[in-house]
């Protein structure tokens, strides 16, 4: 009874403002349970994992992490058993695949820090809650060790998405990584952000894509496209960018997206302010179509859910307008079972540094929607999995083919390519088959996949199956895939471009190079990059003619093709001389330098000589290498670019020669144009010293803000100054016994330094729960700050310090009072003046 009468209570109700559906909302754990929770995810079968995270996302003590699961027993919302199913730090990335928990999570050394990430996949085999003794790792590193030691979490490695295809994927955080190294003994160093993807086995880690921001998490659909939400955290224009990631693609952060947008894959659009977090692509039947088959991607800056919906076009999409799916306070991540209902985490007040037990797992479902359980796959027979692996569940289908995967069950390979060619089937299932054959067979299913080639509804993840593992692409037929280059269908096109850099066979390269050509650039708008007022911006406006031409030239690169690209420089085709210096700026080679003077010197075509010369400033400096000995940027990164360290390398002195030598016949005007582009990519070999800017609030992060308040000691006689100066004295009063009006300053002794900050900067989200507003039954409203409440009568203090007396019987409904702060009232002031004005409002109550 109990029960029945606290789901009830416990239950909502909740319409988005823009859809008639209703939604049924849950409290299915407490901030008592599953407080500050980082990450969750949900088993097919229902259990509920959530990581807990004490620390906060600053904080650097060991022992504060754990996963908790989470069972319904009887399906209300409301999880009715828990269990402690093992104790780990900073968990970041959760994955349930049977009786297995993949996590991401850190590692602490012997001084008492941080001291990197692994990925680690734990094993329940008795069901009782409890992982079975300690993890098989099976990626170590994966995370950059300087800032994780000095700073904690954030900007770190987050978030796990297994694919249809089989991959985990893996969100870095724009701190990058050094040296991670997987189970089969292969490792990726990567700088700045982007996404990675490892075999559930360990093997294979790899690149996916480079140049995001401070991405925490991917959404993949059944189709294998993937989105996010990207973190702005930058400090240089604050605004969220809506990504769909193609294989290979480079996203151009921090050091292309704002000056060279011409080398780069574009957002889909752009939102200002934000901190996207946890990432799922909903496609579970039950759901409304307004739901369904769309991106839901969390803001934990703007405590809500947005559905991100698109339109295809080409080989991407186009972005429709976001909306709101629910809100939830500090959301920080979302997942769904197999019955449908999806559960989500929230900080909903947890702080930066943690120890304060706040936040809490809600689930939803919409109204109508019927439980079906969902069964151990480990249980069923061989014709129940591909039963499931032709469900309308996208969960249900990457469950059945992950236990296929585990039983070997090639022996099903026949009837899971007669489901491949069934058209009764939805196609979401039928890709299902087809990824699910890859994967079973191996290099042996090579054969069944080119047979299937004709049926044009499958022919792109054919294709991107014939080059997903390396081991198989380099088996794969070449000729199939350059033939897939010329498909009617720009994603075939696409799939191919990628799949035949994979290959490892430079004979392949001229049908490549056929392709690289580099996409129009409006060099009027292009100088004025920088300037967010343009309407026009290169770096979130998609531009799918380019994507080609991209992704060709990425597999270029990855084969290193110079010698290739040299003999299309120097051909009679202008096509390929374009695709030749598009893809030429990027090898940092002798040989290629060499060919670029002698080609010079050969033409006699000026646009073409011209361009011949800006590959070569390009090359002028490169990247410096990447290593543990330095922190490559600290959240505010300088977006110039090209390269974020540039450095001198062994053509740096030829290149200088060639330059002076080519400008000194040339009049004023033609110096001029190479000397810009010369300061456009830093050809340089010392930058020049820059003024030391003094660092505001409204211009540093917000997780960087916080962490100022343990570098700056505060000030309290400065502090004093600093609270006239910004006026606060207005709304609040600062000493006992004056008038109240807005919120009491003088009580917050045992409110924490990060919290008092975020009630300043960040005030609709902080609204102290003395500031109410009060509705009476017969629609008056009263705002201001509670005194004293009866059972008889309430006394309130409004912005102007005018008490009222309401009786109780005449209310109607008492809420948070809305915010009357104004959100940039601190920008101006430098972090110390911050700092000492937090120091002077903890000190006011002595």
């Amino acid at each position: 009874m109990k029960k029945i009468i606290l789901t009830a209570l416990l239950s909502t109700l909740i319409t988005p403002a823009w859809s008639e559906t209703k939604l049924i909302k849950t409290i299915f754990s407490d901030s008592k349970i599953t407080p500050s929770p980082a990450v969750l995810c949900a088993a097919a079968t229902g259990e509920v994992y959530v990581g807990v995270d004490m620390q906060g996302s600053l904080g650097k003590e060991g022992g504060l992490g754990k996963i908790i699961r989470l069972i319904d027993s009887d399906h209300d919302g409301v999880a009715d058993k828990h269990t402690l199913y093992a104790k780990v730090d900073n968990p970041r990335g959760l994955v349930a695949v049977g009786n297995k928990l993949f996590v991401l999570h850190s590692v602490f050394g012997k001084e008492g820090f941080i001291d990197n990430q692994y990925i680690s996949v734990f094993t329940d085999a008795n069901d009782d809650g409890v992982a079975d003794g300690p993890p098989k790792t099976l990626v170590k590193d994966i995370g950059n060790h300087a800032p994780l030691k000095g700073r904690g979490t954030d900007h770190s490695t987050n978030g796990l998405r297994l694919g249809i295809d089989g991959w985990l994927y893996i969100s870095v955080g724009d701190f990058g990584f050094q040296n991670a190294i997987g189970a089969d003994g292969k490792s990726l160093n990567y700088q700045g952000g982007g996404v990675v993807r490892v075999r559930p086995d360990g093997s294979g880690l790899e690149n996916f894509v480079h140049g995001t921001r401070n991405v925490y998490d991917v959404a993949i659909d059944p189709f294998m496209n993937v989105f996010t939400r990207e973190n702005n955290n930058d400090g240089v224009g604050w605004w969220i960018r809506f990504s769909h990631y193609i294989q290979s693609g480079e996203y151009g952060y921090p050091s292309l997206y704002m000056n060279f947008p011409e080398d780069i894959i574009p957002a889909l659009n752009e939102y200002g302010g934000g901190s996207g977090t946890g990432a799922l692509f909903l496609s579970e039947p039950g759901w409304p179509d307004k739901y369904n088959n769309k991106a839901l991607l969390c803001d934990w800056g703007r405590s809500q859910i947005f559905i991100h919906d698109v339109k295809a076009q080409g080989p991407s999409f186009i972005a429709k307008e976001p909306e709101t799916f629910v809100k939830s306070r500090q959301v920080t991540d979302i997942d769904v079972d197999a019955s449908g209902r999806v559960y989500i985490s929230a900080w909903a007040g947890a702080s930066f540094k943690g120890h304060n037990a706040k936040g809490y797992v809600e689930s939803y479902i919409p109204e109508g929607l019927e439980y079906k359980p969902f069964p151990k796959l480990s249980e069923v027979s061989e014709q129940e999995l591909l039963k499931y692996l032709a469900s309308e569940s996208q969960t249900a289908r990457v469950d059945a083919q992950q236990e296929i995967l585990a039983r070997k069950a090639s022996q099903l390979l026949p009837a899971i390519a007669t489901q491949a060619k069934d058209a009764k089937l939805s196609l979401a299932a039928r890709v299902a088959a087809v990824y699910t054959i890859a994967q079973l067979g191996g290099q042996e299913a090579l054969p069944t996949l080119e047979k299937l080639y004709p049926v044009v509804e499958l022919r792109e993840h054919l294709v991107r199956c014939m080059g997903d593992q390396l081991a198989m692409a380099k088996k794969a037929d070449a000729t199939l895939l350059i033939k897939a280059l010329s498909d009617s269908n720009d994603r075939v096109k696409v799939a191919a471009a990628v799949a035949l850099g994979r290959t490892g066979n430079k004979s392949v390269a001229p049908a490549l190079l056929a392709l690289a050509n580099p996409p129009a650039i409006n060099p009027e708008l292009l100088k004025n990059m920088g300037d967010q007022s343009q309407k026009q911006k290169y770096h979130s406006t998609p531009m799918h003619d380019r994507l080609l031409g991209h992704v060709a030239r990425q597999s270029l690169l990855l084969l290193d093709a110079q010698d290739e690209t040299i003999s299309a420089l120097n051909s009679k085709d202008e096509n390929l001389q374009a695709a030749a210096l598009f893809t030429m700026k990027y090898f940092h080679s002798n040989k290629v330098v060499d060919a670029l003077i002698a080609r010079v010197k050969s033409t006699t075509k000026p646009e073409f000589k011209n361009n011949i010369v800006k590959t070569l400033i390009r090359l002028h400096q490169k990247e410096k290498q990447f290593d543990t000995s330095y922190v490559w940027w600290k959240t505010r990164p300088n977006p110039h670019g090209p390269y974020y360290y540039h450095e001198n390398w062994d053509a740096t002195d030829k290149i200088n020669v060639f330059l002076k030598s080519y400008m000194e016949p040339l009049n004023q005007a033609e110096k001029d144009v190479i000397t810009e582009e010369m300061k456009r990519c830093q050809a340089i070999s010392k930058s020049p010293k820059k003024k030391k800017k003094v660092q505001t609030v409204g211009k540093t992060s917000l997780e960087d803000l916080m962490a100022s308040l343990d570098k700056h000691k505060g000030n309290v006689g400065r502090g004093k100054k600093v609270i006239n100066k910004i006026g606060c004295i207005g709304c609040h009063n600062i000493e006992a016994g004056q008038v109240v009006k807005g919120p009491d300053l003088t009580k917050l002794t045992k409110v924490s330094k990060q919290d008092i900050a975020m009630s300043i900067v960040r005030p609709a989200e902080s609204i102290s729960k003395s500031w109410v507003n009060i509705t009476l039954k017969n629609g008056t409203e009263h705002t201001g700050t509670l005194l004293k409440r009866t059972k008889s009568e309430v006394t309130i203090s409004n912005i102007a310090g005018i008490k009222t007396n309401i009786k109780t019987a005449d209310i109607k409904s008492t809420e948070p009072g809305p915010s009357m702060m104004l959100m940039h009232l601190a920008d101006s002031l430098t972090l110390r003046e911050f700092a000492d004005l937090i120091e002077y409002i903890k000190k006011l109550n002595k």
